[in-house]
């Protein structure tokens, strides 16, 4: 991914998919995820390979590098 496209990577991520993955940075599961949020899992890992896609990112630690570290170069 282009380095100026990173700057533009949370505004393509909806409010829910930034709450979700802010909450994966912090280091909760997808269970604890949905509990909080009161859906599924399998829907917080939707949101996630979503938001990968989004953003071109391999993995979620990529994808939580890409979005909260935005001057670091994609591996």
């Amino acid at each position: 991914m282009p380095l100026y496209a990173l700057n533009c990577v949370k505004p393509v991520l909806s409010p829910r998919q930034l709450d979700i993955l802010e909450r994966v940075a912090r280091g909760q599961t997808s269970k604890e995820i949905g509990a909080a949020l009161n859906i599924s899992p399998r829907t917080v890992e939707t949101h996630l390979e979503r938001m990968r896609m989004k953003v071109q990112a391999k993995t979620t630690t990529q994808l939580v590098a890409l979005v909260f570290n935005p001057n670091q170069t994609a591996i």
